[in-house]
């Protein structure tokens, strides 16, 4: 079974990477240009204050302006570009999970000398590992952001010793008072957390687009798209509101306990991590029932 299933997965993986990687790809350059751009903006902002003879010359102070201006605009187009690859990404994984699944193509889906869980299963992992490489390459994103975002005229660099100094004083201090195990427990379980956010998404996902599938027979995209609108709205103000009764409920026994919020933030963490992954074992085996019992493709 498990040989069978990395078979599968590997097949999965290379026809999502196929589209992908262009994602992947465009995700850190827009990060780069719009830190680029937000650098020269302020460069140019700070020239036009702190010079004189910018100051004073009318016609210069008008050119710059517009130069500012279109420098601006740039880096708020790439940033969007840049936050708008991980609906891209998503939006990747849709259509190959339909395409697998719905279409012709899942005729001959269903037909492998494989289990639909395998097939399922093999699905879900492969859209993990594209959804968490496209953060991976966000985060490096966001890293190129602030290296080259950071004005030259400001008097900081990313590079200076005395930043550096200054960030490993930090954990200096946070051990010396023995907090820094419970900020890593914490960011541990942040993380955990995120991931579990992920897989509720990316299990979701899936579930409105055979719930949508199977609910009609023709204008499946449409009726997918509406499921995951429905579904959405309603559980996102669901999971809302639970971790906002999580966050009171914190807030109330740290104020009658005295506790010290880190180590009352890893009860409300861990909460919250339970309630995402959960949720996503939830829409996991109801889509796997979906497939399993719903479904005549073969």
């Amino acid at each position: 079974m498990l040989k069978r299933t990395l078979k599968i997965f590997k097949y999965d993986l290379k026809s999502m990477v196929k589209f992908w990687w262009i994602v992947a790809l465009i995700t850190p350059i827009a990060a780069l240009v719009a830190g680029v751009l937000f650098r020269n903006y302020m460069d140019t902002m700070i020239s036009m204050v702190d010079n004189d003879a910018i100051a004073d010359n009318t016609s210069l102070i008008t050119l710059l302006s517009f130069v500012a201006a279109i420098e601006m605009i740039g880096a708020y187009i790439a940033s969007i570009v840049y936050g708008v690859s991980l609906l891209a990404t998503f939006i990747i994984i849709s259509i190959r999970f339909f395409k697998n699944f719905y279409t012709d193509e899942g005729y001959l889906t269903f037909t492998l000398p494989v289990s639909r869980r395998e097939l399922y299963l093999s699905k879900v992992a492969s859209s993990m590992v594209v959804v968490l490489g496209q953060f991976a390459v966000m985060g490096l994103g966001a890293a190129l952001m602030i290296i080259v975002g950071i004005p030259s005229k400001s008097g900081l660099w990313i590079f200076d010793r005395e930043v550096w100094r200054v960030i490993f004083s930090w954990f200096d201090t946070w051990r010396e008072i023995g907090n820094f195990a419970l900020i890593v427990i914490n960011i541990a379980i942040v993380i955990a957390a995120m991931i579990g956010s992920l897989f509720m998404n990316v299990t979701l996902l899936h579930f409105c687009i055979t719930l949508g599938s199977v609910i009609v027979k023709r204008g499946k995209v449409f009726a997918s798209i509406g499921c995951w609108y429905l579904v959405n709205e309603v559980f996102s103000s669901l999971i809302t509101v639970v971790i906002y009764v999580i966050y009171i409920l914190a807030i109330f026994v740290l104020a009658l306990s005295g506790t010290y919020i880190l180590i009352a933030l890893i009860p409300v963490l861990l909460l919250i991590m339970a309630l995402y992954w959960t949720c996503a074992f939830l829409f996991y085996n109801l889509t796997q029932t979906l497939i399993d019992k719903k479904l005549n493709l073969a």
